[in-house]
């Protein structure tokens, strides 16, 4: 590097080539370094968001610190006017960076490391606005800890709070599930108004579920959608959806609803039993909901259900075995599949009945009790003369009772109460009004109706006891086969004490108001 000139002045004698060639005379020269340079902090000079509400430093919003001649150890400090600050120092900052003043989840906090790792803390803060105010000021400023305590401008980024807009939540709700909702919950983030049933709609399998029965009660952040069981009890995919656009819910500042909010649910009550299977299921259901097996196999149930969605029975058989098996809702029997009840002389309740002109029922030794216009007159009569199967109660669809096709002189009677009700039971030929006895009171109501060989319509109670609606002398000789003219009981007698005074209750609750011996019937 030498020889060598200094502010244009020249030392040591030229060589050959006009330079320098060697230094002669001592040079003293003087070198100014450069000061300490300061650290640098960046961020935002401005953010938004709700009351309440959280921010994350992050993306567009980070803030960070850099040093072009970085300490070991550096420290930051921040603080906010209102609100609070939050830092995450677990994992590796745990025992890097320290907070030597103030603390997370306050409004200041000073932390303390190298400048790479309170860039990593920096990644984790987060701010918590108050729940009132316009806005607040968050302040940041860097420390490389130099002697001359190097000190960084200060960051000052302004927090504009806005007025949260409301939210909506509806309760949880388990799915799938094979009971219908009773009610379900709507909870607003803030007091709301302008909520009406219009800003709701409930769907199932896509389609309209009219709400015109249900109701809307509550107020302020807690409502509730109530009466949706009978609305809830079918199967399929249910949403239930609550729409913000147009809805004109808003809170006390005006604002409206910020987004939609729905819930969805699945029903599903289906029990499919394969061919050549036999499954017995001991489930006591309750709720609203509709109970549907399907599949070419046989169920039995077995327990006691309350549910009152109803029971349909779309291929294969059910083999009921307790008097409450089928709830007390209504009851459906399609083509090709049967309903066996083996409850004994028991009577299964339901609300209505709908038998496929291709469906069986058998009552085994017991009967159905069918609440007020369960089933038509007409079609009842239809549907036993396909079980009475030209004689011997086995038809292969409509009701029938396979003790009687199996017991000379029984068969499948009927009874109309005075409510409209009906009652179809295994009866012996010649017992009129189903008291489980043939007697002098049954020939006395076949004697008293007046339609012997008259060639007008005739009821089980008025002796038509081969299913053909009229009275005649075959009906006669279906009285007198049987054999059983006071004779007394004859329904089984190897019911259990217990099972024979559930029999007789069921029975005499079933026919209050019905006519009684001797009286007679509508027809």
């Amino acid at each position: 590097m030498f020889p060598y000139a200094v502010n244009r002045q020249t030392y040591g004698p030229p060589n050959g080539s006009g330079k320098v060639a060697a230094i002669t005379e001592p040079v003293t020269v003087s070198f100014n370094v450069a000061t300490n340079v300061a650290p640098v902090v960046a961020g935002p000079a401005g953010v938004s968001l709700p009351r309440s509400g959280t921010l994350a430093f992050t993306g567009v919003n980070a803030i960070a610190i850099s040093d072009v001649d970085a300490a070991d150890e550096e420290s930051i400090a921040l603080s906010v006017t209102a609100g609070t600050l939050s830092v995450d120092l677990s994992g590796v900052l745990a025992s890097h960076v320290t907070a030597t003043a103030g603390a997370s989840g306050s409004s200041t906090i000073t932390l303390r490391g190298g400048v790479a790792l309170l860039n990593a803390a920096l990644a984790t803060l987060t701010y918590t606005a108050p729940a009132s105010g316009q806005s607040a000021t968050l302040s940041v400023q860097a420390n490389d800890g130099s002697a001359a305590n190097n000190l960084s401008a200060t960051l000052a980024t302004t927090i504009t709070l806005v007025n949260a807009l409301p939210s909506a939540t509806f309760a949880a709700i388990s799915s799938p599930r094979t009971t219908s909702i009773d009610s379900i919950g709507i909870t607003f983030s803030e007091a709301v108004t302008g909520f009406d049933m219009g800003d709701l709609r409930l769907t199932r399998n896509g389609g309209a579920v009219s709400l015109a029965s249900a109701t809307l009660t509550g107020g302020g952040t807690g409502w509730t959608l109530g009466s949706v069981s009978a609305l809830t009890s079918a199967d399929g995919d249910y949403e239930l959806k609550l729409t913000a656009s147009g809805s004109g819910i808003t809170d006390s500042d005006g604002g409206g609803l910020a987004a939609d909010a729905s819930r969805s649910w699945k029903i599903d009550t289906t029990i499919t039993v394969a061919a050549g299977q036999t499954v017995t299921d001991a489930t006591a259901y309750a709720g609203v909901f509709q109970l549907v097996k399907r599949g070419p196999g046989t169920l039995i149930l077995t327990a006691a259900s309350s549910f009152a969605g109803g029971t349909r029975l779309e291929a294969g058989e059910i083999v009921v075995r307790n008097v409450a098996a089928l709830g007390t809702g209504p009851v459906w029997v399609s083509a090709a599949a049967t309903l066996t009840l083996d409850v004994g002389a028991v009577g299964v309740v339901v609300s209505s009945l709908s038998l496929d002109a291709d469906g069986l029922i058998d009552l085994g030794y017991g009967r159905m009790v069918i609440a007020a216009g369960g089933i038509a007159e007409s079609t009842l009569r239809q549907r036993l003369a396909a079980g009475y199967g030209g004689g011997a109660w086995a038809g292969g669809s409509g009701i029938t009772s396979s003790i009687a096709a199996a017991t000379p002189g029984r068969g499948v009677g009927y009874l109309f109460d005075g409510d409209g009700g009906t009652t179809v039971a295994f009866a012996a030929n010649g017992d009129t009004n189903l008291d489980g006895v043939v007697d002098i009171l049954d020939i006395a109501n076949t004697l008293s109706s007046g339609k012997f060989d008259a060639g007008t319509e005739a009821s089980w109670l008025d002796g038509d006891f081969n299913a053909d609606g009229i009275l005649d002398i075959l009906d006669i000789g279906e009285l007198f086969a049987s054999e059983l003219l006071d004779r007394g009981p004859y329904l089984p007698s190897d019911l259990s004490p217990l099972e024979a005074m559930f029999a007789g209750l069921a029975f005499e609750a079933a026919t209050t108001g019905r006519p009684k011996k001797g009286a007679s019937a509508a027809t």
